[in-house]
């Protein structure tokens, strides 16, 4: 887990103004909170039927290919390109 929330709390510091910092963080929080019972609600029932081993393997499949079309959007990295220019000239 601190592979995921540092850099995502570092980018939410450094990217969000100072007043709406509180906000921000509280609405990531919940966000993150309500994604367990909503596992649990969906993967629960899935374990019956599928072994979690399978579960975890595809899912974790599922993980490299997000992650590989992320990296490779060009929205995204031209965003980040500019945003990047506008910060460190």
């Amino acid at each position: 887990m601190p592979f995921l929330n540092t850099p995502s709390i570092v980018f939410v510091q450094e990217h969000v103004e100072e007043d709406f910092l509180g906000r921000v963080f509280s609405v990531n929080t919940m966000l993150f909170t309500s994604m367990m019972p909503l596992g649990m609600l969906f993967f629960g029932p899935l374990a019956e039927i599928v072994t979690i081993e399978s579960i975890l393997i595809v899912t974790g499949i599922l993980m490299v290919v997000q992650s590989m079309v992320v990296i490779r959007n060009r929205g995204l990295i031209k965003a980040g390109v500019v945003r990047r220019e506008r910060t460190h000239p």
